[in-house]
């Protein structure tokens, strides 16, 4: 499900604004505006009236429970995919990815 993001965003950083999620996933509003509404469908998640921001989005406990079991699966697949890697194999993956997520962050930082 495209959703997943926007949930975990939610889970990790919630309540947020459509706007705020908009720019933390550099998606279109009404894309994200779409999400939201099949997220609330599921019942993962909900909007609320907020003075300060208009509206705010918030995983629902089903989204939280829908969230974890997603990295468990997620996980799983990984692990699947790693285990015929050797030691040292593993041990580069994990530092190229690492340099991936650090690079992003700091791709992040000057947008």
């Amino acid at each position: 499900m495209r959703g997943f993001p926007l949930l975990e965003r939610l889970v990790e950083q919630g309540p947020l604004s459509p706007t705020d999620l908009a720019g933390l996933l550099e998606l279109r509003t009404s894309t994200i505006a779409a999400h939201i509404d099949r997220l609330e469908e599921l019942g993962w998640a909900r909007r609320e009236s907020s003075g300060r921001k208009g509206v705010l989005v918030s995983a629902t406990d089903a989204g939280r429970a829908a969230h974890a079991q997603y990295l468990v699966v997620r996980r799983a697949v990984l692990a699947e995919l790693l285990q015929p890697l050797a030691a040292e194999d593993l041990l580069e993956f994990a530092r190229l990815t690492a340099e991936i997520v650090r690079q992003d962050e700091a791709g992040e930082s000057e947008r």
